[in-house]
């Protein structure tokens, strides 16, 4: 701004309430940031209860057992940024490590993650063993996202078979070629997909759920047209299920107005105005993807645009009313959680033209 210059103009303002006003109950929703990369903010991380069966975090020789390697403790720079990392040394192809034993219900689905930068080894394997059976539930699988210049998270999903209650881990089975590797941050729980590092250093940890809410009494008044634009992460969201970006209601499953990715993976806004509602929307999203999603609201006169789908309308619904309140990343009961980031939300008080509607889906979000 030019002091000199007496009229000043300004434009493409937005207000971004400071959620100074919201409840953050359990656990405090925290902002996401890349492991890697300690100034990249995704937004609201939002996620539902977990636990890590993992005492420690922390890989310690003392902790593991195993064949043909060395395990040297707090070597290489960790996940957190501090040098906690464990370097593994294995001196033939039929190394192996692991930690047991680990408690655990039969016939549940279970995740097993952990950090790793390859050295000098070639194709490590991940592998899990039901102790109580004496079998391998999985051997010898691949690590999905090998790099050899950064720690980058490996992730394997099992069932525990009937009967199981007791497992063990192995970070490390089997190799192409001898050689080194980082490992860090490990965790078990229950779920198809991993969620956030949930950090360990003598026992099990609970994280529990993530609740943000936003008064917004003043939203969307009885007969008050207005748009609604969602920025979304799926960074820890396991496909295939229900999952809610943002939900506007009135502590009810009436008089609301939905944003959500479906066990189809397909993201859609559902409205409901006193049991009258409608559905619109059709692009995929899954784990791991970002999207933009936009609602426009009038009397009978909707449309709904997300970034990579088409525009959809209806013309038989009213305008919602009795809004009071703002869910990220979840619905009024506590369920559905995003296990992501909500990037941005921005309410507009007028119901957008499409065209706008179109343009702004379009454009690139910012993770600022």
């Amino acid at each position: 701004i030019n002091r000199f210059v007496s009229t000043i103009l300004w434009d493409n303002i937005s207000v971004r309430p400071v959620f100074v006003a919201s409840t953050i109950t359990d656990n405090t929703a925290s902002w996401d940031i890349t492991p890697t990369n300690y100034y990249t903010y995704r937004g609201p991380l939002i996620e539902e209860a977990r636990t890590n069966l993992v005492p420690n975090t922390t890989i310690l020789y003392a902790d593991y057992g195993g064949f043909q390697l060395t395990i040297t403790d707090a070597a290489a720079t960790g996940v957190d940024g501090t040098t906690r990392a464990a370097v593994v040394t294995s001196t033939g192809t039929l190394a192996y490590m692991y930690r047991s034993q680990y408690t655990v219900t039969a016939s549940t689905v279970y995740t097993y993650s952990f950090y790793a930068k390859l050295g000098s080894i070639v194709a490590p394997k991940i592998a899990i063993y039901d102790s109580t059976n004496a079998a391998f539930i999985e051997a010898d699988v691949a690590y999905p996202n090998e790099s050899t210049t950064e720690l980058t998270r490996q992730e394997i999903t099992f069932t525990t078979p009937v009967g199981c209650v007791s497992v063990r881990l192995y970070p490390l089975r089997n190799c192409s070629i001898s050689g080194t590797l980082i490992l860090d941050a490990p965790q078990l729980e229950a779920g198809s997909s991993a969620s956030s590092l949930i950090e360990t250093t003598t026992a099990a940890v609970t994280r529990n759920a993530d609740l943000l809410t936003y008064d917004t009494a003043n939203w969307f008044a009885d007969g008050q047209a207005g748009t609604i634009q969602v920025d979304a992460d799926l960074v820890y969201t396991p496909d295939g299920t229900n999952t809610t970006l943002a939900m506007l209601h009135n502590n009810s499953w009436t008089n609301r107005i939905t944003l959500y990715r479906a066990s189809s993976n397909l993201l859609y806004s559902y409205v409901d105005v006193n049991s009258d509602f409608v559905s619109l929307g059709n692009e995929s999203l899954v784990k791991g993807e970002s999207a933009r999603f936009i609602l426009g609201v009038k009397d009978y006169d909707y449309a709904f645009k997300s970034s990579g789908g088409t525009i959809g309308s209806n013309t038989t619904i009213a305008a919602v009313g009795g809004i009071s309140e703002l869910t990220v990343g979840g619905v009024h009961t506590g369920l559905q959680k995003a296990n992501g980031c909500v990037l941005n939300i921005i309410y507009y008080q007028k119901r957008l033209a499409n065209s706008v509607i179109e343009a702004n889906s379009a454009r690139e979000y910012s993770n600022d």
